[in-house]
């Protein structure tokens, strides 16, 4: 009796600990959420800063997290923000444009992670830019 009862308490624990699976063998009832992202705007990297664009396919974006939001519909998501290769991040929950002011001038890596609301990443994409030096900037 024991025995059965551990057994039943592992896979009811097995069962809620399972992440969906995103992958292409699964046979998806939805396509997989991805990240397209385009390259920064010129003007904005011309005053220290970076605008970049981007389209979340097949998830909306939301500040929405959480273990029971895998379940809500349409799928949420959010976006993890990494500025060259720093050891943290920032979450990004609109569909709105990224703005971020204040680099050094150079190049510089922007890296944006598709998460679902656990926070696990689904989808990925780097983008790299140079800020130009203010001296060097076209003027409008």
């Amino acid at each position: 009796m024991f025995v059965l009862l551990i057994a039943l308490l592992l896979a009811a624990v097995w069962a809620f600990a399972r992440e969906p699976d995103y992958s292409a063998t699964s046979a998806p009832v939805e396509p997989k959420p991805a990240i397209v992202v385009m390259e920064p705007t010129p003007g904005s990297l011309a005053k220290q800063g970076a605008v970049v664009v981007f389209r979340a396919e097949n998830i909306t974006m939301s500040p929405i997290f959480g273990r029971e939001a895998l379940e809500k519909r349409p799928r949420l998501g959010h976006l993890h923000v990494t500025v060259d290769d720093l050891a943290w991040h920032w979450v990004h929950t609109t569909d709105e444009p990224i703005q971020i002011r204040g680099f050094a001038p150079g190049k510089h890596k922007l890296l944006l992670e598709l998460a679902d609301p656990t926070h696990r990443v689904i989808d990925a994409q780097a983008v790299e830019f140079t800020v130009l030096p203010e001296e060097s900037a076209p003027h409008r």
